[in-house]
């Protein structure tokens, strides 16, 4: 999202991607600066509440989704981890049967060149990737220690009646806004504030 001035109160949001590739890559979604102000200091205050009211509940609820989470991530990650390691192996069978037909005469050396590269090319790719996600799949564990530092960067604040870059940079890190969706009260936008270490979700009603 692109920041849009204007006459005071008339600042708005909108999509930057639709302005610069149009429609068929997003939509031309929209929303007033004053409405994401307002839905974004709501939220922060509700968290405050929330951590202050009682901060070791507040980690164990966010740990806990964070583990339902990770529980789906890793299996995707141990799925793609299996389906690259085949990969690597077909190609690398891929390779053997291009170098068989070469010598049988099968294959001229431009052909089997050309295949050749092509081959090394997608098995590096995927080695690369795997290399990745094994690495993602034995990284350490550290989501306790994140939401503990979080909910102490919190509790810093006793109470917040106004927004500033401070608050914004210690506590936040984006803002997501969605597609206006009309609904039987009306239109309304997802706006999702997406914390350090963690996320919720508001949804505030659209002009």
């Amino acid at each position: 999202m692109s920041f849009c001035s204007g006459r005071p109160g008339e600042e708005y949001y909108t999509c930057n991607t639709y302005k610069k590739k149009g429609k068929n890559y997003c939509s031309s979604h929209y929303l007033k600066y004053s409405e994401v102000y307002k839905a974004v200091l709501a939220d922060i205050r509700d968290t405050l509440r929330i951590v202050q009211r009682d901060k070791d509940a507040f980690v164990e609820a966010v740990l806990k989704h964070i583990d339902n989470t990770a529980t789906k991530q890793r299996s995707q990650l141990e799925r793609e981890a299996r389906e690259l390691k085949k990969r690597v192996d077909d190609l690398e069978a891929r390779f053997d049967r291009m170098y068989e037909d070469r010598l049988n005469g099968l294959l001229s050396d431009r052909k089997f060149k050309e295949l050749a590269d092509k081959t090394e090319a997608e098995q590096e790719a995927a080695r690369a990737r795997l290399t990745e996600v094994m690495s993602m799949l034995e990284g350490n564990d550290d989501s306790r220690e994140r939401i503990e530092d979080f909910a102490e960067r919190v509790l810093r604040y006793t109470d917040i009646t106004a927004l500033d870059r401070e608050i914004l940079n210690t506590l936040v890190d984006t803002i997501t806004i969605g597609d206006r969706i009309q609904t039987p009260d009306g239109v309304e936008q997802k706006i999702t504030v997406n914390y350090r270490f963690m996320r919720r979700q508001k949804t505030a009603e659209a002009a």
